[in-house]
């Protein structure tokens, strides 16, 4: 399932679930420096393959100690890997449809837990049900490398002519001749210095109503999130007759938040 227990009318985190909690807060914590450091693609890669990594060895793992260590090492790889996603995503969708497909992101979530139920009612051994996540999530991985690094990074990085060459590649893929027949000029002020994580926390002293929008912004969705993600499903597991019901009531409470969360990003 989804680490959660059900006791009675109390439904509460098991100890697993919250230790991968923990390594998700530590990769939050770390994975904008990777992501500006070696790009959204090399670092979303890795970190794939190093939660992948963590699943397969709870396959086999033996004492419960070991296990919660790799529950965090795999938090950290699947926050990494969401949030690397995400921006990759972002850098290369239109501005038009950056919210549908921020919406379709988030509500993919809900929907991956709800096809674990599917996969936990037939598999009852959890080791099983690893393999069968460990197995899904490599074949899913290859789609990663289909995708080119993003032409920001490369700009960022002061290296306009890959950044060229992505977007040559973009318009050959979507037939437009009109942007391919172009000769792409990106340049970057050679004067600047490369973005820092000092750098940044500067333009928030040099910008004050920088910081304001941000924190604001960062309120607002806290707020939202926390008002329907953890208020709106309360109460939804105790529909069901069986564990499997009501945690498929409880993930389709989840998926509907989710689509009033993303109702925001229409406005």
């Amino acid at each position: 399932m989804n680490g959660d227990y059900t006791v009675g009318k109390k439904r509460t985190w098991s100890t697993s679930k919250v230790f991968c909690f923990i390594g998700s807060f530590f990769g939050l914590l770390i994975s904008s420096v990777f992501f500006d450091r070696f790009g959204r693609k090399y670092v979303t890669i890795v970190s794939n393959f190093i939660a992948i990594g963590a699943v397969v060895g709870q396959i086999f793992v033996q004492d419960v100690n070991t296990l919660l260590v790799l529950r965090i090492v795999q938090g950290i790889g699947v926050i990494i890997t969401l949030s690397g996603r995400y921006v990759w995503l972002m850098e290369f969708t239109p501005k038009s449809w950056r919210s549908v497909i921020n919406n379709a992101s988030l509500v993919s979530w809900p929907f991956g837990i709800m096809s674990l139920i599917f996969v936990s009612y037939f598999c009852t051994n959890w080791r099983h049900i690893l393999i069968v996540i460990a197995v899904f999530m490599v074949v899913t991985s290859f789609i990663l490398f289909l995708f080119p690094e993003s032409p920001r990074f490369y700009i960022t990085m002061d290296r306009s002519e890959e950044a060229s060459k992505v977007l040559e590649l973009l318009c050959r893929v979507f037939n437009t001749p009109e942007y391919s027949k172009q000769k792409y000029v990106l340049s970057s002020d050679e004067d600047q210095d490369k973005q820092t994580i000092g750098s940044k926390l500067k333009d928030f002293v040099k910008y004050p109503i920088m910081l304001k929008r941000t924190l604001f912004l960062m309120a607002c969705w806290g707020l939202v999130s926390f008002s329907l993600l953890r208020t709106f499903p309360f109460g939804w597991h105790n529909m069901g007759s069986d564990i499997f019901v009501s945690q498929f009531f409880s993930t389709l409470s989840g998926i509907i938040a989710t689509c009033f969360v993303s109702l925001p990003n229409r406005v």
